[in-house]
């Protein structure tokens, strides 16, 4: 394997639609540091169903990064991401999405998922509400919720695997900055081969900058997480 784009981040800090977007040319900036081309002449895999074809030159893989958690084991020991050992050159793009934030993309999205027609309902009651009141009021709702002691009952309503555990995992914010740096560790592990580290923020607009810099930034914003 000549070169391989590893996009990795937790559930619902924006993974999807960062490839997305990728694919329909819509971040150039970030496609040309990755030296992206045409997205087709890529393998695009999640690696969850085994190594990609033999031969492939060019592979995208999209690493949901909660696999740490839910597996409770070091990334290094990921059969998923043998396939950076065997790569001659590569790319790391860490998607970050703050604690809080991600939290409540989380919850929102098992919500929609566990109660379709309660979400629905929700959405067109808040769509009465100037918009700035109805963010407020969504997050506010949505972090009630994810801190609540009673929120396994929304959450067993939806039976997706290991649901009750990421709650857990997004409702402390020292639980979501470690779990960022230990991705970053396995990445420096990694370092005679990597082309580009780089932690990408997509909110409102692309945000790009390296692990040093997400480092100070966030022991500056989330100084008692890394205590």
């Amino acid at each position: 394997m000549e070169r391989l784009i590893v996009v990795a981040g937790p559930s619902a800090a924006g993974k999807t639609t960062l490839v997305r977007q990728l694919r329909r040319g819509l971040l150039p900036e970030l496609a040309v540091r990755l030296d992206l081309g045409d997205f087709r002449r890529w393998h695009y895999t999640t690696g969850e169903k085994g190594p990609p074809p033999a031969g492939e030159r060019r592979v995208f893989l999209d690493y949901n990064a909660s696999r740490y958690y839910r597996q409770g084991r070091p990334y290094k020991e990921d059969r998923c991401l043998e396939m950076v050992q065997q790569a001659q050159r590569v790319w790391f793009v860490t998607v970050w999405t703050p604690p809080a934030r991600l939290g409540r993309q989380y919850l929102a999205d098992h919500l929609r998922r566990a109660h379709p027609a309660g979400y629905k309902l929700m959405k067109r009651l808040g769509y009465a509400l100037p918009r700035g009141m109805r963010r407020h009021l969504t997050a506010r709702l949505l972090d009630s919720t994810l801190r609540s002691p009673y929120r396994a009952r929304l959450l067993g309503a939806y039976q997706e695997p290991f649901a009750r555990q990421f709650a857990d995992l997004y409702a402390d914010p020292r639980h979501v900055i470690r779990l960022y740096r230990n991705w970053f560790t396995f990445c420096r592990l990694h370092q005679g081969r990597t082309v580009q580290s780089l932690v990408v923020q997509l909110y409102r607009r692309l945000e790009i900058q390296t692990p040093q810099e997400w480092e100070h930034a966030t022991r500056v914003l989330f100084p008692q997480e890394h205590s």
